[in-house]
């Protein structure tokens, strides 16, 4: 101060009397109602550009996005002007932003209050040149209207759009002119559930409006790790339930907590996802398709049971032995047994032969041909009861059948999914 009291032509002191000077001149019958043109006539042209601080959440369920993020601004007011040589070279003012002018800036897909950006809270301050270029950063707390689209959960990605206008105005007084065609990221911090993947900005209404667009990509690993990998491994193990010895008594009791743990995940999967039918994701359809994979394994189980305890008096039907046959089930038993009648067959065959060898040959041709017929139809009655067969063969048959036909559903359900999602999510 001393120095500038002594040498006012060599140093240019901006004392803070110039500075309240210059307020107090540039302020005098300011209207902040009146847009900052001399003609009124003229249009005011706002630069516009969004720079990104942070994602703090983004809620599918609700379809709302949460962002920090700041407006910045800059137009001319005509009426905030200088000659610098006039308060010892001061050039630059910082004036608060509810005593000058400023653009109604309107977030108009907030899904909160509408109001305008920045709401003249005085300690968000303008900074003006003496040419009259004002300078403004209003921001802060960005809550948007987003509907999620989770078709490819957890492999999604969604497009989310911050909406502004420049409310009330029509294009012949104020246009909102985007100063670069990305949302800044300077200061950005990134998100652990959301990648941001690419931002656009544009004009709509004649320059009137302007749209801030994000792209956001799901990190998968988390959900991939903890609810995909439990599930498959869950439906693998469901299974499994054809390979307990039915003695054991614990088939039914293991079903049914199989059944309970896929439901239960099921449900937590869904609190985690949109209530709308549109879009549904592709991995509710893979939870109801293990569900129903799971029912129909209790429903094996239970028949394969009502099989195993039937009493052996009870009818075997021919389609049985067919299922025996068709799992691979050993017949080498029930084979023996009619190899072994029918070796005793012709043994009697041969001995009453020995003993009418002397009797009339056309006789003996007729008897003989009449018993191999007999012991022809005895055999292949033998091979059709198949005494050896029993209903716990059937239902060890039934058993091996529904493992193979289980395990193969829940393995190509399971990669019919993963292809699907991941495929879909990179088109």
């Amino acid at each position: 101060m001393g120095i500038c009291t002594l040498f006012p032509m060599t140093f240019h002191c901006q004392t803070i009397h110039n500075a309240s000077d210059l307020i107090d001149d540039l302020l005098s019958n300011y209207k902040t109602v009146l847009r900052p043109v001399i003609n009124q006539a003229d249009i005011v042209f706002v630069n516009f550009s969004m720079e990104l601080m942070s994602i703090l959440e983004f809620d599918e369920v609700k379809g709302n996005l949460h962002v920090n993020g700041i407006l910045v601004l800059n137009w001319i007011d005509q009426r905030l002007t200088w000659d610098e040589a006039d308060y010892n070279s001061l050039n630059v003012i910082l004036i608060e932003s509810n005593k000058v002018w400023t653009p109604m800036i309107v977030h108009i897909n907030t899904i909160e209050k509408t109001e305008k950006i920045g709401s003249d809270d005085p300690w968000q301050l303008i900074r003006i040149d003496n040419v009259g270029t004002a300078y403004y950063f209003p921001g802060g707390l960005l809550s948007s209207s987003c509907i999620a689209d989770v078709t490819y959960y957890p492999f999604d990605s969604n497009t989310c759009t911050i909406e502004f206008i420049a409310w009330g105005f029509t294009s012949t007084e104020l246009q909102l002119i985007p100063t670069t065609d990305k949302v800044l990221t300077n200061y950005y911090s990134p998100n652990g559930v959301w990648d941001l993947k690419t931002t656009r900005v544009y004009s709509l209404y004649e320059n009137v409006g302007l749209n801030a667009e994000l792209t956001l990509e799901r990190k998968s690993r988390f959900v991939v790790f903890n609810v995909i990998l439990p599930i498959v491994f869950m439906t693998i193990l469901n299974t499994l339930v054809f390979l307990i010895p039915i003695e054991s008594g614990e088939r039914i009791s293991y079903n049914i907590t199989m059944l309970l743990a896929v439901a239960v995940f099921l449900t937590l999967v869904g609190d985690n996802l949109p209530k709308t039918s549109s879009p549904m994701s592709i991995f509710s359809y893979y939870l109801v398709t293990i569900l129903a994979l799971s029912v129909l394994f209790v429903i094996a189980n239970i028949f394969s049971l009502r099989c195993y305890f039937r009493k052996d008096e009870e009818t075997i039907h021919r389609h049985w032995r067919k299922v025996i046959k068709f799992s691979k089930l050993d017949f080498s038993k029930c084979r023996s047994k009619v190899h072994a009648e029918t070796s005793s067959e012709d043994a009697i065959q041969k001995e009453h032969a020995f003993d009418v060898e002397n009797s009339d040959s056309m006789k003996n041709k007729q008897s003989n041909g009449i018993k191999k017929d007999s012991q022809s139809v005895i055999s292949l009655g033998q091979i059709d009861n198949c005494d050896n067969t029993s209903w716990q063969d059937i239902s060890k048959a039934i058993d091996r059948l529904s493992f193979a036909i289980g395990l193969f559903l829940t393995l190509i359900s399971t990669l019919i999914f993963f292809i699907v999602i991941y495929t879909g999510s990179r088109s």
